[in-house]
Parts: structure tokens; sequence; C-alpha cells
């Protein structure tokens, strides 16, 4: 096997590889829009992950499935955001052994000033890709969260 060769194939054809450099492309940019808020986009969806659970919070372990993210990654985010006033833990109301993550009014506060520039980051990415191309994407991307999901 000539890895020159195979290396090359990996970076064209591999699946894996080309959705990572496209995802970094595009953190790149939504990042550099959310930047006035002090967020970065991965803090930014974890926000809206939470607000998504309303007001009985979200645990962890939900959260990460709805976010389609480890556990380990998830806390690692909410860390700073908890540091920073954004999102806080709480005993669960509907079961006081549980505990769930609550967006705070600053956490509110945050989020609203973001979702001007989130709206300003997905009209240049739909700008960009042009419009029929994004549609496709997103429901290219339905497919494959549907199908790999366990």
């Amino acid at each position: 096997m000539d890895l020159a060769e195979a290396a090359k194939r990996v970076q064209l054809e591999c699946l894996w590889t080309r959705t990572r450099q496209a995802a970094r492309l595009l953190s790149r940019i939504y990042d550099e829009y959310l930047l006035p808020t002090g967020l970065q986009g991965s803090q930014f969806s974890v926000l809206v992950g939470i607000t998504r659970f309303g007001e009985r919070g979200a645990t962890i372990s939900k959260l990460a499935d709805k976010l389609v993210m480890d556990r380990t990654t998830l806390t690692r985010i909410i860390g700073p955001l908890e540091k920073d006033g954004f999102v806080r833990v709480a005993r669960s109301s509907e079961d006081a052994r549980s505990k769930v993550l609550l967006l705070t009014r600053k956490g509110e506060a945050v989020l609203r000033a973001g979702l001007p520039l989130w709206e300003r980051a997905q009209h240049d990415v739909r700008s960009r890709l042009g419009e029929r191309h994004a549609t496709h994407l997103l429901a290219e991307l339905d497919v494959v969260l549907g199908r790999l999901d366990d």
C-alpha cells in the first residue's frame, strides 16, 4: 500500500474528514458573527438547547442527546457558561435527586443579543452556498442524523 496515495484518498473520500472540514469552516463563520456576545457557536448552541427544554430544565444526559454531543464535551462547554452566570444548575422539580440546567436572566439576555447575530451568520452562509444548496444541505444532514443516530 502506497501511504501517500492512501492519505490522498482519505482526504478526498472520507466522509468524516470532509464533514469535519466543513464544520470547522462553518464554526469560524458563526463564531465571528457571535463575537460581540463573547460566546462561541458551541456555547450559543448549548444555550439554545437549554432554552428548548423550558422551565423544567435539561439534564446533562437529555441535553447531550438532543445536541448529539458527548457528556464530557457538553460539561466542558457548560463550565464557563455557569461561571459567567448564563446557566445555573438546580434540582429537578420532577425528581429532587436529579440536577437540571436552566438559563439565567443573564443567559436569556445574551441569547437575545446573539439571535440577530446568528440570523446574520445564517444569511451569510445561505448566501454563499446559494439557497438551493443550503436547503439541500439541511435536508441531507437530516437524513444523515436520522440514519446514523442510534
